[in-house]
């Protein structure tokens, strides 16, 4: 950082005895112009002064709704208290597998919580600036960011998980210059999901994201093109350690034409720890490349898990089994498996050999197997109630969950579920997709441990 905190202010002629070197480390320390700035001098020095006078001016505006923080007001309770209740009470409502009130249905509309969760803003004037601080998680527009920071009464100004189009994406970060206010309301974004790019992203877009997402944990692609040099900005944020690239245009038959597979090139970029990587599915050839990798990755998305590259992923815990396949079980050598405690797959329940071979192999290889996770969507009878009966015959000692995908809750009827529930008791909740998430454990389960 610069010698002086944000706060110390510049004058013109201090500034003009600087070189342009340390004048381009303030405005890099200041997150001004994405770190991506021209050389000259006189330009540097403007942009310091624009940013000191934005500030200033933010400043001025905020200050009314601060201060409470004086303590001129006669609290029944600590203001610090407020705010935790104000907070806690802000996740639950946000949170749709929580009730809202025990004498309601579950409230899953996304829209109808978010509603109920701002009201806590309109208590008064400064409990509404301690919610704007709230993060939240929202698909953004470049509107929608217009709308934050030119409209005060707007409360939500933290986004810490954000969806959006290709086509935001590069609105939003092609902006050579952002405005302090755009600096600051997105620097608290830590998850971010791009979708629907045909002809990719800009890259000056994804290099200038990289510069003021300086948070960024995880980062989901789908159904776009991602290039090398994509892969090298990735690369370079050191605090992304989440990548979900499963959705991305990817042919590696035309790929290899051209030179070598891109997603390997990823994956020999990445020089640091990882936590989760879901490649394309049509990726088979691992992280052996990369011994960082093999020892750091908890969470891994790849077409197979009965190939021999699995075998020296010390820390592997959660494997996605991307597409539909049904795993043999005559491999020599499956103790690789050993350490998976959640299993994502698409299990083919309504064809009698899937099912048969899907539960000998979890039952013989995954012996630490906690959670099964059905990515099928068919997961019903013909008669309408649930499929439970591979869970039922899965005889691992430490096997507790199994989670179904269903289209509509409502096309069980009350009889089929009952029917089911005398093997399983369950809950339910609402996935990001819209479709419904039961979450069923067996009756042997201690109930003071169920999710």
């Amino acid at each position: 950082m610069d010698n002086q905190s944000y706060s110390y202010e510049y004058t013109k002629e201090e500034l003009k005895g600087y070189d342009s070197t340390r004048l381009q480390q303030i405005c890099s320390d200041r997150k001004i112009g994405g770190g991506s700035l021209s050389k000259k001098k006189k330009e540097s020095i403007l942009l310091i002064l624009n940013n000191q006078e934005q500030r200033k001016n933010q400043a001025l505006l905020e200050a009314p709704t601060k201060q409470y923080y004086v303590g001129t007001v006669n609290y029944a309770l600590p203001v610090q208290l407020i705010i935790k209740i104000f907070r806690f009470t802000w996740d639950e409502l946000l949170d749709s597998r929580q009730e809202v009130d025990l004498s309601l249905p579950l409230i899953t509309d996304r829209q109808t919580r978010y509603r109920m969760a701002l009201y806590l803003a309109s208590v008064n004037k400064q409990l509404f600036n301690v919610v704007s601080t709230f993060g939240s998680s929202l698909q953004l527009s470049y509107c929608d960011l217009d709308h934050m920071t030119l409209v005060s009464w707007n409360a939500l100004k933290r986004p810490t998980s954000v969806t959006m189009i290709h086509y935001n994406f590069d609105r939003i970060f092609s902006t050579k210059y952002p405005s302090v206010q755009e600096t600051e309301i997105l620097s608290g974004v830590t998850k971010l999901s791009v979708f629907y790019g045909s002809f990719g992203i800009s890259k000056q877009s994804l290099v200038q994201m990289s510069n003021m997402l300086q948070g960024l944990v995880s980062f989901t692609a789908g159904m776009m093109v991602l290039d090398k040099s994509d892969f090298k900005v990735l690369a370079s944020i050191q605090t992304l350690v989440k990548i979900n690239i499963k959705y991305i245009t990817y042919e590696p038959e035309w790929i290899y034409q051209k030179g070598g597979d891109l997603v390997l090139e990823l994956v020999k970029l990445l020089d640091r720890p990882m936590i989760k990587l879901i490649m394309p599915v049509k990726y088979r050839l691992g992280l052996t490349v990369n011994p960082i990798l093999q020892d750091s990755v908890e969470t891994y998305g790849a077409a197979s898990f009965g190939e021999e590259q699995l075998v020296s992923y010390k820390n592997l815990r959660k494997f996605i089994c991307s597409g539909n396949q049904t795993l043999s079980n005559n491999h020599n050598n499956m103790s690789h498996l050993n350490n998976i405690t959640h299993l994502c797959a698409e299990l083919a329940l309504r064809e009698t050999n899937s099912k048969e071979n899907w539960i000998k192999v979890i039952s013989s290889f995954f012996v630490s197997l906690t959670t099964l996770e059905n990515l099928s969507k068919k997961n019903t009878n013909p008669n309408g109630s649930l499929d439970f009966e591979i869970a039922s015959r899965i005889s691992n000692p430490l096997f507790k969950y199994y989670i179904v995908r269903i289209q509509d809750l409502k096309t069980l009827s009350s009889s089929s579920w009952s029917s089911s529930s005398s093997i399983y008791s369950s809950s339910s909740s609402s996935n990001s997709n819209g479709h419904r998430k039961m979450a069923a454990t067996p009756d042997n389960f201690d109930n003071s441990k169920k999710k």
